[in-house]
Parts: structure tokens; C-alpha cells; sequence
């Protein structure tokens, strides 16, 4: 029937009004060219997990649907075992990557 045993994407647990919001930007800055993406600098903010859990989740999931919200697994904020960094870039340069914290 087209379905195929897969993991699900895991992806930040993200409202609608966030959803919204971040359609608008992308379809407001679709066009952009290289030229434009120079002109701005990007940061993040990441965690990274400093121990190991094997939680794997499969689902059934047809060959395109890998991005629809029935197959996604949300991602939460869990205390202890990381360490949280932010970092900026942009063309021109790297930023420093500054510890933010143990959680």
C-alpha cells in the first residue's frame, strides 16, 4: 500500500501562532539572494546532550509524507545531562560559541 517502517523527524514542539509567524517570515524573505543573506548575522542557541538515551520511535509513514505532523515526534525541554551554548556567524565571520549553562 506505499508504507514503509521509518523513524519520525524530531522536531521543537512548535505553537500555531509560532507556525504562523515563521510562514510569514519564509514567504517574506523567499527571494532572497546570497547578496541579502551577507548583509545579516545569524545566531543560535542549541543544547547538547552529554549522555545517551535510546528512546528510538518507528512509524508507518508513505515515501513523502516524512514531514507531515501525524509523523513527527515533538522534542521538550528535559532537565540535567547537557550543556546549552549559543553561537552567532555570518558571512564575513564566526562568533564566539559562549556556554550558556549546564541543564
Amino acid at each position: 500500500m506505499g508504507y514503509t517502517s521509518r523513524r519520525p523527524h524530531r522536531v521543537p514542539l512548535i505553537s500555531t501562532k509560532n507556525r504562523k509567524m515563521r510562514l510569514q517570515y519564509a514567504q517574506a524573505h523567499q527571494n532572497w539572494t546570497v547578496e541579502d543573506c551577507k548583509n545579516v548575522a545569524w545566531s543560535y542557541e542549541s543544547r547538547f546532550l552529554l549522555r545517551h538515551s535510546d528512546g528510538r520511535v518507528r512509524i508507518w509513514r508513505k515515501q513523502n509524507g516524512n514531514m507531515d505532523l501525524s509523523c513527527l515526534v515533538t522534542t521538550e525541554r528535559a532537565g540535567g545531562g547537557g550543556v546549552m551554548v549559543w553561537g552567532m556567524f555570518s558571512w564575513h565571520t564566526l562568533g564566539p560559541l559562549v556556554p550558556l549553562g549546564i541543564i
